[in-house]
């Protein structure tokens, strides 16, 4: 948490494209500290989004459904990103590593 003496610098932002930017920022500098908080307000349906590191904090806040899904995308990543296995820039973002499907449906027992 940020002590007396320091300020946190908050930035809200016009679109998710900077959110975003914003976020690999805070994920790169401090990606123990940085964390992401969803809110929801149904009788509104307002979707707010504050990702912060106690020093640096970017805030958005949409309505609209097309960047829901933006922000689905991005909460994505950083899930993805925390856990390891790929970098918050997008590199592999919407890349699923494909496995050969042999077959449709259950394995049939062999008789014999």
């Amino acid at each position: 948490m940020t002590g007396a003496g320091e300020k946190c610098n908050t930035t809200k932002t016009a679109s998710v494209e900077i959110l975003q930017e914003h976020v690999v920022d805070l994920f790169a500098r401090s990606g123990e500290k940085a964390r992401l908080v969803l809110k929801y307000r149904h009788c509104d349906s307002k979707l707010s989004l504050r990702v912060t590191d106690d020093r640096k904090t970017a805030k958005y806040k949409t309505r609209r459904q097309a960047e829901l899904n933006k922000i689905k995308r991005l909460v994505g990543l950083i899930i993805t990103g925390k856990a390891g296995e790929q970098g918050l820039d997008g590199s592999g973002a919407g890349e699923s590593p494909t496995r050969s499907r042999k077959g449709k449906g259950k394995h049939k027992a062999k008789k014999g």
